[in-house]
């Protein structure tokens, strides 16, 4: 399994929890705002977890910049 897959599926895995949904139904265009109604509190509970599990830093404000999930995992994986 490629890090990009493991970041991915780390992160579907996390999603599904939080926002109670089926992890088959979250994919990498998954949009945090429009799909999910994300609040900025519930990215920081997901971006914490992937900063502790591969030991990076995640810059919250380029976070926010990105509009789906394939965009943000792309990211972690660039910064890991």
């Amino acid at each position: 399994m490629s890090l990009r897959d493991e970041i991915m599926q780390s992160m579907v895995d996390r999603i599904a929890l939080l926002f109670e949904r089926n992890p088959s139904d979250i994919t990498s265009d998954l949009n945090f705002e429009v799909d999910l109604d994300a609040t900025s509190a519930n990215l920081v509970q997901v971006l914490s977890a992937i900063e502790d599990e591969y030991e990076i830093m995640i810059n919250f404000h380029y976070v926010r910049e990105q509009e789906t999930l394939g965009e943000l995992v792309d990211y972690i994986v660039s910064q890991a």
